[in-house]
């Protein structure tokens, strides 16, 4: 996957096309959790701040797991 190791490289564009690809996946998960359009939209924006800050740290191809892993625990702090 080559936006993956783009965004571990710092690429924003290509973290941006990587989350582009989740956005459906990721809202169903925060609402179906919160059941609350405001409170998904807040952590999905929290989950994006964190997996920016750490793609990095990701050691697998595993992209989407790893972000909705923590867009989950991040439905539940809220």
């Amino acid at each position: 996957m080559e936006d993956l190791e783009k965004a571990k490289n710092g690429d924003a564009a290509a973290f941006g096309r990587l989350v582009e690809t989740m956005k459906v996946k990721m809202y169903k998960t925060s609402i179906s959790i919160l059941k609350n359009d405001d409170d998904a939209c807040d952590a999905i924006q929290e989950t994006l701040i964190s997996a920016y800050k750490n793609i990095s740290s990701l050691n697998s191809e595993y992209f989407s797991t790893w972000i909705i892993r923590i867009l989950i625990n991040k439905c539940y702090d809220i």
